[in-house]
């Protein structure tokens, strides 16, 4: 008997010992198969034949899940989760740790591992910028993924911490050019030193006329003791009358050091020197004297004999005697022939003849709303007095820009109330046009009369740079007329083209043509000038280089039928944009008494 018992014994835990282990993961029954679920243990731990027990109650009814409950409907014998047998009894040592059950489950939890965190700093190492240093707000200045805190070079500009003056300022470090910024740019402990970026020649001027010695210039932010003044040339330091815009005086010396002795004073050379120059006793450079009224010419002077009919007071005696012509003579005497009224305006054409119903009406304007008060200005002379820009007709001339029509700053968009510019009707290249300004004269031809002439001369800042391209700023002269052009407003004034083949305005007669603009023929490029308009601020700059230039002094003449009421619009505007400034100046207006053909020519 006890040998059948232990026979039993033997078998069932046999049995027990080839059961498969207890699932952690048990699925329910599966309803479509009519089998259970097997309970793989997913760590692949074949070994384990005996599960350790939780402290459930020691057994397991047969078709239950795992609350005790019967989900299935099925009869079928398993093991719970517990690690018991079906006896309920406990089976020995817990396989996973080798000692005895101890009531606690110290298996596997199902819970990952803790993450590595070498400096303790909360950050994980596979996320820590810095993974050897604490850094636990992970700041990284350069954003290069190094934690600043272990970063060699944290703003990231090239140059080590410990050799770095602002190691936080990727704008400051050791060969960094010095800028005038009021800091240490380049770590060398001098701010704003000697040749900084966007400094200035700054020169010693011992005569406290404003110019100094060119040679003493040093590349200062700021004046110093020693270099005072931002402007050089001054040949004779010692003399505060001599100086680069010194007016030019006849009397054997340079005064706007220019290196040209007298420069100006007989441009004709005639030997008498320019009645708009001041003489000082008797410079070798005239030695007739002086009282040139027109030194572009040698024979007109105080000592040219009287020619008549040819608009010339030949002699400089004030009156063009022998006239036979009965051309009309302006009379200016009652007139106020500066600034910017309408009698300035009159009196600066020499359009004056009391007694007659000449100019019939005169405005100024802008089509496209620009702010054309500072456009335009009556004046007795243009820079300086020594230039080629005195007037034909004294006493005054008339200024006309698309910009402040005064000083030598000639790159200054005054506005336009449309914005985006408006079209040009006279031009085929399609582009806008911006700070236009117009003087609009009404006039009435003297009985008699011909013709018209004006003399008048273009200058810009577009010189040379933007010759044949679309930056063409433009003078017109725009004429309508009932008999003369069937009231068709007309461009009287155009010449021919410095270079047709790259650039031209409008085609006549099988000839292409330019109007009055840095592309007409008579532009003076600056290697080759011959007007002197120094002291306007439109002048070539040093050396030959384009700060500007002009065409020189240019006459257009145009037929008009005796007493016709006409228009004249005198109208200048930028090209493309609202800078680089153009200008010009309008002076002596004539009545021709004889046939004229209608064109420009040049003085010159």
């Amino acid at each position: 008997m006890r040998r059948a018992q232990l026979a039993v014994l033997f078998v069932c835990a046999l049995a027990l010992a080839c059961a498969p282990p207890a699932s952690t993961n048990r699925k329910k029954k599966d309803a479509g198969s009519g089998t259970s679920d097997t309970g793989f243990n997913p760590t692949g731990d074949t070994g384990d034949t005996t599960a350790a027990t939780t402290g459930d109650t020691g057994t397991d009814d047969a078709g239950t899940d795992d609350t005790g409950a019967d989900t299935t409907g099925d009869d079928v014998t398993s093991t719970d989760d517990t690690g018991t047998d079906e006896t309920g009894e406990d089976t020995g040592p817990d396989p996973d740790t080798g000692s005895a059950d101890t009531g606690d489950d110290t298996g596997s939890t199902g819970e990952p591992p803790p993450l590595k965190d070498a400096d303790d700093d909360g950050v994980a190492d596979k996320d820590d910028n810095c993974v050897f240093d604490a850094n636990p707000e992970q700041l990284d200045l350069d954003d290069d993924s190094l934690g600043d805190i272990c970063d060699p070079d944290k703003d990231g500009d090239g140059i080590v911490n410990e050799n770095d003056c602002e190691p936080e300022d990727e704008t400051i470090f050791p060969g960094n050019p010095e800028k005038c910024d009021e800091i240490d740019n380049n770590c060398d402990g001098d701010i704003d030193g000697i040749g900084s970026f966007g400094g200035i020649d700054y020169f010693t001027d011992e005569d406290g006329d404003g110019a100094g010695i060119t040679d003493t210039g040093i590349c200062l932010c700021v004046k110093a003791e020693e270099n005072q003044v931002p402007f050089a040339g001054d040949c004779n330091d010692e003399n505060p009358t001599i100086n680069p815009w010194a007016y030019e005086i006849c009397n054997d010396l340079d005064e706007n050091c220019n290196l040209i002795i007298d420069d100006g004073c007989d441009d004709d050379g005639d030997g008498w020197c320019d009645a708009n120059m001041l003489m000082e006793g008797s410079p070798s450079i005239c030695p007739n004297g002086g009282g040139d009224c027109f030194d572009w010419s040698a024979a007109v002077n105080p000592n040219a004999i009287e020619i008549d009919s040819d608009g010339l007071d030949n002699d400089c005696d004030g009156t063009k005697k022998g006239e036979t012509t009965g051309k009309l003579e302006p009379d200016c005497s009652g007139y106020v022939c500066f600034g910017k009224s309408n009698d300035a305006i009159t009196c600066g054409l020499d359009l004056c003849y009391p007694g007659l119903d000449i100019v019939k009406s005169v405005s100024v304007g802008s089509p496209d709303g620009s702010s054309y008060n500072q456009a335009y200005e009556v004046v007795d002379h243009f820079g300086n007095k020594t230039n080629d820009l005195a007037p034909f007709g004294p006493p005054s001339y008339v200024l006309l820009a698309s910009g402040p029509a005064t000083g030598t700053q000639h790159s200054t968009d005054i506005g336009g109330g449309f914005g985006a510019g408006i079209p040009d009707p006279f031009s085929k290249d399609g582009y806008s046009t911006y700070n236009n300004v117009e003087i609009t004269m009404k006039l009435k031809a003297p009985p008699g009369a011909k013709g018209f002439s004006i003399d008048y001369i273009y200058m810009s800042e577009e010189y040379e740079e933007f010759i044949g391209s679309s930056f063409n700023d433009k003078f017109y002269i725009i004429l309508t007329a009932p008999q003369t052009t069937g009231n068709a407003p007309t461009v009287i004034n155009f010449t021919n083209c410095s270079d047709p083949g790259g650039y031209f305005d409008f085609e006549k007669d099988g000839k292409k043509w330019c109007y009055i603009a840095i592309n007409t023929a008579f532009s003076e490029p600056c290697n080759a000038v011959v007007t002197d308009i120094s002291g306007t601020g439109f002048e070539c700059g040093p050396g030959g280089s384009s700060n500007g230039s002009s065409t020189g002094w240019l006459q257009t003449t145009w037929p008009i039928e005796s007493e016709e009421e006409f228009t004249l619009v005198f109208h200048i505007h930028d090209t493309s944009d609202g800078i680089y400034d153009s200008e010009v100046i309008l002076d002596n207006f004539v009545w021709e008494a004889d046939t004229v053909e209608g064109g420009t020519a040049s003085h010159n």
